[in-house]
C-alpha cells in the first residue's frame, strides 16, 4: 500500500485509511465497526478490557454505592472527625506565604472542624442574613470583630491544638455575619490586617 505524503512529510488525502468528508464526525467506534474482525480478535479485545486495572477499580466502586456501602446511614463522631482533619493537615512549620502573607497556621485553623462549627453558630444566630445590607443567604461569610490574626498573636498561638483550647478565638459574640461585598469594606479584610498588626505591636 502506497502512502502519499507532501514535501514536509505529512499525510495527504487519497490514502486508504483517510476518513474523508463522508466519514467525518462518525468517530473511531463506527469506523472500527466497518472492519471485519475475526471472532478470536474480538474475544481478545474484550478479555483485555475486562482484566484492565481501570475496569477492576470501576467494578469495586459499583459494589460500594448507596445501600451496599457498609457505612451507609452512619455518621462519624466529633472525635473521629477531629482526628481525620488533623491527620490530613499534618504538622507544618510556620512560614509566611508570599501571596497575601497568610501563614499556614491560619489556613489550618480556618479549614478545621472547630472553625466550621463556630461559623455555623454565627450564621444561625444572625438568621443567615448580612448584618449591614440585610441580604439573606447570599455569599455569606463569618467575620471576626476583633481580627482573627490579632487573636493568634495576643494569645501566642503557634499550633492547631492551642487554637482549639483558646476560648476567646471561638467566642460567638466576637463573630458577625457579612456578605462578601460588606466583608471587603471592613478594616481587617485581606492585606488591610497587616496595618492593624503593626499598630497593635506598637501599642503593646
Amino acid at each position: 500500500m502506497e502512502i502519499k505524503r507532501d514535501t514536509k512529510g505529512r499525510f495527504v488525502k487519497g490514502n486508504k485509511f483517510w476518513l474523508g468528508k463522508s466519514r467525518k464526525g462518525q468517530g473511531i467506534g463506527k469506523w472500527m465497526k466497518e472492519k471485519n474482525l475475526s471472532k478470536e480478535h474480538k474475544k481478545n479485545i474484550s478479555k483485555g478490557l475486562k482484566n484492565s486495572d481501570k475496569r477492576k477499580e470501576f467494578d469495586k466502586r459499583k459494589n460500594f454505592k448507596g445501600k451496599k456501602n457498609p457505612f451507609y446511614g452512619k455518621k462519624h463522631s466529633k472525635e473521629s472527625l477531629m482526628k481525620m482533619s488533623r491527620s490530613q493537615k499534618g504538622k507544618k512549620k510556620l512560614k509566611l506565604r508570599k501571596r497575601n502573607k497568610i501563614t499556614p497556621l491560619n489556613r489550618l485553623i480556618v479549614s478545621g472542624l472547630r472553625y466550621r462549627e463556630w461559623r455555623d453558630f454565627v450564621f444561625k444566630r444572625d438568621d443567615w442574613t448580612c448584618q449591614v445590607c440585610e441580604k439573606k443567604g447570599y455569599q455569606l461569610q463569618a467575620h471576626h470583630i476583633f481580627p482573627f490574626s490579632l487573636l493568634l498573636e495576643k494569645n501566642k498561638i503557634t499550633s492547631l491544638e492551642q487554637s482549639e483550647k483558646c476560648y476567646e478565638l471561638w467566642d460567638i459574640n466576637n463573630g458577625i455575619t457579612l456578605c462578601i461585598s460588606c466583608h471587603k469594606k471592613t478594616d481587617s479584610y485581606g492585606y488591610k490586617c497587616l496595618k492593624l498588626k503593626e499598630d497593635y505591636k506598637k501599642n503593646v
